[in-house]
């Protein structure tokens, strides 16, 4: 599948453009990904979406899952991006939906522990949702095998 692939899709008369992330980003370093777990701990009292670092904007701010900065998207000021083409820091997941992405990849992505690490974002996110036990068992499952 190409790098930041996507399908035309329809509704009835709405149509919409659904993406596809990729499943093989190489890019991904799982110390990143339990950083970033150990990181999510300690912001379950922060309100989301954070401030970005350079202009303190409350808005659409992502978090690089290599140095944990806090920066804003695109569409605000672009801090993200900059970080990125500053630092190569590759991978950041997004504070307004969750999503990951990866600069070099130019492609949202997905895998196991990244989705165990959406998981977790989400509880903190929304601390009222649902908290199944059959959710908590799959993510202590998985933490203990990272050993995070």
């Amino acid at each position: 599948m190409e790098k930041g692939s996507g399908v035309e899709v329809a509704l009835g008369d709405v149509k919409g453009f659904a993406v596809h992330p990729k499943t093989d980003c190489p890019h991904v370093k799982v110390e990143q990904i339990n950083a970033t777990h150990k990181l999510l701990d300690t912001l379950k009292g922060m309100i989301l979406p954070g401030v970005c670092k350079d202009c303190k904007s409350q808005e659409e701010n992502w978090i690089c899952l290599v140095c944990n900065g806090v920066f804003c998207s695109r569409y605000v000021k672009g801090h993200m991006s900059e970080h990125n083409q500053a630092t190569d820091h590759e991978i950041a997941l997004s504070f307004t939906d969750g999503s990951i992405w990866c600069y070099s990849c130019e492609s949202y992505i997905t895998s196991t522990p990244l989705t165990m690490l959406q998981i977790k974002f989400s509880s903190i996110k929304f601390p009222d949702g649902d908290d199944s036990s059959a959710l908590k068992d799959l993510t202590d499952t998985f933490e203990k095998s990272l050993k995070i």
